[in-house]
């Protein structure tokens, strides 16, 4: 980090390498991208859906990444039962009477 008058700069191979492998060829919106450090961070379970490239620049030599791709991964929905819906339901119905009579305040929005 390199300090100029009241701005600290990031400098040096370590910031052009971050930058470089932002600009990387990966076909996807949604992504995961690990060095081989990085990925050896996580856990054996965390690592299995990784899979792994070769990212080469032209300054720089060959670097193994690891792309976590979140399009291709499908995660199924839980089903709910008709009743857990029917419960929902009339948690709402019974909630809204009650602040409809003044027998339950609502709770106040804040700003975010």
């Amino acid at each position: 980090m390199t300090n100029l008058k009241n701005f600290n700069e990031l400098s040096g191979v370590d910031v052009i390498l971050v930058h470089r492998l932002m600009k990387n060829d990966v076909n996807s919106s949604e992504y995961i991208l690990k060095t081989e450090q990085a990925l050896g961070e996580l856990d054996p379970h965390d690592k299995k859906d990784f899979d792994q490239q070769v990212f080469k620049d032209e300054d720089l030599d060959q670097l193994s990444i690891n792309i976590l791709d979140f399009e291709g991964l499908k995660v199924p929905l839980p089903k709910v039962s008709r009743f857990i819906k029917l419960k929902l339901e009339l948690y709402k119905l019974i909630s809204t009477m009650l602040v409809f009579l003044g027998l339950k305040k609502l709770n106040k929005l804040t700003k975010l």
